[in-house]
């Protein structure tokens, strides 16, 4: 991230790290975003972090686009109290 890239694409920044060091890792994305007005492609299966790193979502099933928006409209949009509800919902599990 030395270079200030435009766009940073991010494949589950937080895998694999226990509680604390993900919650780290969540704050230096979201503090770095806010800093150098970079914009970020997050690739990831952990919904609570989607919801918290992203404000615009696409969310992805059998490799096509299911339904995007911001996670507050879709939410909205779902009747759902988070983005898994959403996913569940949208791809006919729930």
């Amino acid at each position: 991230l030395m270079t200030k890239p435009k766009l940073a694409v991010l494949d589950e920044p937080a895998s694999g790290l226990d509680v604390l060091h993900a919650y780290h890792v969540r704050q230096i994305i979201k503090q770095y975003v806010k800093s150098q007005g970079v914009s970020v492609l997050l690739s990831s299966h952990n919904m609570l972090e989607v919801e918290y790193l992203c404000n615009r979502v696409a969310l992805v099933n059998k490799g096509k686009i299911a339904v995007e928006g911001e996670p507050s409209e879709l939410k909205t949009r779902y009747d759902s109290a988070n983005l898994e509800e959403v996913f569940a919902k949208v791809i006919g599990y729930a």
